[in-house]
């Protein structure tokens, strides 16, 4: 290797490479490349390499949503077990314990793997939303429904096989209950419909997304009918991300600060025109002593205050309306309204 340098600048002999030096370095770097991958990475706590310091990451793994975001979507769907665990076991007239067992970010094909054969698999849109959503049923525990529905105690003896068309028009009810229920936790932010496009027996075959496209994956255990099983959602990452938007901007119903609404003008109801209401006035009350009260007698004059002629109340049937003057008008008693009542107005009589 030959260097043509002026002779003020030409490096000194310590800062040479040798020939030599480069082929142990190029050596050394083809030997790292054929270590698997537990060999690269040192014994340090957190997987970081004694000799670098770097900390090795798969990015492929790496979760579209925030802690935040997780910690609320993890609230939400224990809200949903909650509420679908009432609504299972009041359907299927027995007892129906869930929990949750997974919510995690996964790849597709990932997904699809993990799925047993045969299973039950529901194709479902959630309109509006986009993408194609993956709802997973054991085929046991969907045996074990179907026998409830039937009037049957509600236990699977036999082994996971592929349900029947018959089978699986009865496990339709289920799902659309649990659609329903999915749907109705988030019904403070977007009104969601469940839309069952299809059902497979195997996920080996499925296109609905890119094999490297990241889903949520949200898992619930089921205790029913003596057996213990599976409930797997899949949901892509386009079809949540409204959602989780919405939850960042914290506009869900319930923290809506209240705004008073703009008053609209009464419209009068052309039926009630001929309805007959009574309508009657009353003075205020008189305060007497019970002394003067026990002497009175047939024929007695009682003084009534000239104030009492602006206080008058106006009764729409029993109910207090509107104060009024007492006066004449074409010599006969006649009141004209001056405001509406009010609880401060005085007591009438």
């Amino acid at each position: 290797m030959a260097f043509t340098e002026s002779p003020s600048n030409s490096p000194s002999s310590s800062e040479i490479v040798s020939q030599s030096e480069v082929e142990r370095l190029l050596a050394e770097v083809g030997n790292a490349g054929d270590l698997p991958a537990t060999d690269l990475v040192g014994s340090q706590k957190g997987g970081r390499s004694e000799a670098s310091g770097f900390e090795r990451y798969d990015f492929r793994q790496s979760s579209f949503f925030s802690i935040r975001e997780m910690r609320k979507l993890r609230l939400r769907h224990e809200e949903f077990i909650r509420t679908l665990a009432a609504r299972l076991s009041v359907y299927l007239r027995l007892e129906a314990a869930m929990q949750m067992s997974k919510l995690d970010t996964m790849q597709f094909q990932k997904f699809i793997e993990g799925l047993s054969n045969p299973t039950h698999l529901a194709l479902l849109k959630l309109e509006p939303l986009q993408g194609i959503c993956l709802l997973d049923i054991s085929p046991r525990l969907g045996l074990c429904i179907v026998d409830r529905e039937l009037g049957g105690p509600g236990i699977c003896n036999e082994d996971a096989r592929d349900l029947s068309q018959m089978e699986t028009r009865l496990l339709t009810r289920v799902l659309e209950i649990i659609l329903s229920e999915w749907c109705t936790c988030w019904a403070d932010l977007l009104d969601l419909r469940p839309v069952i496009l299809g059902y497979e027996n195997t996920g080996r075959f499925l296109q609905t997304s890119s094999p490297g496209s990241m889903m949520l994956v949200f898992g619930i255990e089921i205790r029913i009918g003596g057996i213990v099983e599976q409930i797997h959602f899949g949901f892509p990452y386009e079809t949540l991300d409204p959602l989780v938007q919405k939850l960042q901007s914290g506009i869900e119903v319930s923290q809506k600060p209240t705004v008073a609404k703009p008053t609209t003008p009464v419209k009068w109801n052309p039926l009630l025109s001929e309805v007959t209401i009574a309508v009657k006035a009353q003075l205020p009350d008189l305060q007497l002593t019970a002394k003067r009260l026990a002497q009175l007698r047939p024929g007695d004059v009682l003084p009534v205050p000239l104030t009492t002629a602006s206080q008058v109340r106006v009764c729409l049937g029993k109910v207090p309306k509107f104060v009024a003057n007492l006066g004449t008008c074409d010599n006969r008693w006649a009141l004209k309204i001056v405001r509406a009542f009010t609880t401060d107005s005085p007591k009438q009589t």
